[in-house]
């Protein structure tokens, strides 16, 4: 159904044979871009105003987006399910990007990992090749251009945590370091005197 159906695997031009068909059969996806346009603008209107709305969003996401990546994830990675995953992806991640939010750093990473991994997951395909006409083919592009500049603003949100948990690192290895100092001197006068 949708993004969710399953892919069958086309059936190669150069490896054609008696009976074998060489028409595709793309899934029906257009209800979920239109599901995926109307939630993406609930959510834009919502950022600043109700926290309930964002917090089902962000729910939505977590249950919808798998943490696999490869053959055991439920989304197709048909070419005409580009549009509303990299939609759906684009507005979650810049949802996480929003400041003002009140979300846990711990639900922004497990997030933010299954936006990566659905993402990563769409390029594991084989080849494909576009079956809709060319409006179409450039909304997609479009789409898949605007994901990409969200995730290349996505670094300076991303630094911050990881300068923090460095930080912490470097704390946790100075205390390693000071503990392994008073066990080896076997005194704690001189630890006082430094």
């Amino acid at each position: 159904m949708g993004i969710f159906s399953r892919a069958v695997p086309p059936v190669s031009p150069l490896a054609a044979h008696d009976g074998c068909q060489l028409k595709m059969n793309p899934p029906v996806v257009a209800p979920h871009d239109l599901w995926v346009n109307f939630i993406c603008e609930l959510v834009e209107n919502s950022k600043s105003c109700n926290d309930d709305v964002i917090e089902m969003f962000i729910y939505l996401v977590h249950r919808t987006l798998p943490m696999e990546i490869g053959d055991r994830t439920f989304m197709t990675r048909d070419i005409t399910a580009l549009r509303p995953r990299f939609k759906l992806l684009s507005c979650a991640l810049t949802l996480l990007q929003d400041d003002s939010s009140r979300h846990s750093a711990l639900k922004k990473a497990v997030v933010r990992d299954r936006i990566y991994s659905s993402c990563f997951d769409y390029f594991c395909q084989g080849y494909a090749w576009p079956v809709e006409g060319s409006e179409a083919l450039r909304k997609d592009i479009n789409a898949l251009l605007k994901f990409w500049q969200i995730l290349h603003n996505d670094k300076k949100y991303i630094r911050p945590i990881a300068d923090r948990d460095l930080i912490k690192e470097r704390k946790h290895v100075t205390m390693v370091r000071w503990i392994k100092f008073i066990l080896s001197n076997g005194n704690f006068i001189n630890l006082s005197l430094r």
